[in-house]
């Protein structure tokens, strides 16, 4: 005795032709062709998110940036260490020309006593 194969009816509107592979349920052509769309589109994202990740998780893509940026801040460290280095040698250099002065006019009037 054969049985007969009941058929679902569309998620839809209850006119199911065709059965997606993916999800085993029943759509009419219409219904299919939206339930094809909400996929692609959901894939879309899917393949997005994935791009998104191996850009993020590879370290060629971000490392030459990060590299430059550590190259600028050294170069400016550097050139700033020696803006100060300087000052400080220039303001060394004026305080011993004072103590300089200062001892050889001392110096100077102990020997008119």
């Amino acid at each position: 005795m054969a049985s007969a194969r009941q058929q679902k009816p569309c998620v839809g509107c209850q006119n199911g032709v065709v059965t997606c592979t993916g999800c085993e349920k029943r759509f009419c052509l219409p219904h299919l062709n939206e339930h094809r769309q909400i996929l692609d589109k959901r894939m879309d994202e899917v393949v997005h998110e994935h791009n998104q990740l191996r850009e993020a998780l590879n370290p060629q893509g971000s490392a030459p940036h990060l590299l430059s940026r550590i190259d600028e801040w050294e170069q400016a460290s550097i050139r700033q260490i020696k803006d100060t280095a300087k000052q400080v040698r220039a303001d060394l250099g004026a305080c011993f020309d004072r103590t300089k002065h200062r001892l050889t006019n001392l110096l100077g009037h102990m020997a008119e006593q």
